[in-house]
């Protein structure tokens, strides 16, 4: 059985989320934020989980702040869309100027062990990964099914909340096809984890920009 554990990140409250078999101790973690991931620390030693691979459902600091700490700690491999490896060290600056306590922190993160795009599929942790390019919050945006459990990470292009367009690499037109293109592809059931909030049904998605 595979479990998905959400924790919120500091950044903007984000989600994170540590997804693992039950009966095994690797574990996939997708979109870490934290910058020691002190957010995830506890659980992954109250289980015994090493991470062995970092997912990103894009580009945004608020999404990928911890992808250092779980590389340089672990041995990490680090998957991500080609987009999302070209624009995740432009303007991370701002982020922390807004919402961190060191104006002159920098934070730069290394090229990605593996490239994901439209239709990639990966087997990691026992767990099955689908890659679908979903841009338009930001150009590098993917979504990430779960296979065989009903199950999409949805970063922040399937939201329950308002969709937000980030500049300058957002767009309101591309960002609707994006989720029609969801729901067509999925049923109105499936679970949706998304970038912020609670998890809730395919059919609950915002469209309302």
């Amino acid at each position: 059985m595979i479990r998905i554990a959400r924790f919120l990140n500091p950044l903007m409250n984000s989600n994170c989320y540590v997804i693992h078999q039950e009966q095994n101790k690797e574990c996939v973690v997708i979109d870490p934020a934290a910058e020691k991931c002190e957010n995830i620390l506890p659980y992954l030693e109250a289980n015994n989980l090493v991470p062995k691979f970092v997912l990103l459902t894009h580009e945004h600091v608020d999404h990928t702040w911890g992808c250092n700490y779980l590389r340089e700690e672990f041995g990490a491999k680090l998957l991500c869309s080609r987009n999302c490896a070209k624009y995740m060290n432009v303007n991370s600056r701002s982020y922390f100027q807004l919402y961190y306590d060191q104006c002159d922190y920098e934070y730069q993160i290394a090229e990605p062990d593996q490239i994901v795009e439209e239709g990639t599929r990966v087997s990691l942790c026992r767990a099955e990964f689908s890659f679908f390019d979903t841009p338009g919050h930001s150009a590098g945006s993917v979504c990430i099914e779960i296979n065989g459990e009903n199950a999409i990470i949805g970063g922040d292009v399937l939201m329950e909340t308002k969709p937000y367009i980030s500049k300058p690499t957002g767009n309101k037109r591309v960002f609707e096809e994006s989720i029609m293109r969801m729901k067509v592809l999925f049923p109105p059931t499936a679970m949706v984890y998304p970038g912020h909030g609670e998890p809730f049904e395919l059919a609950n998605v915002n469209m309302n920009f």
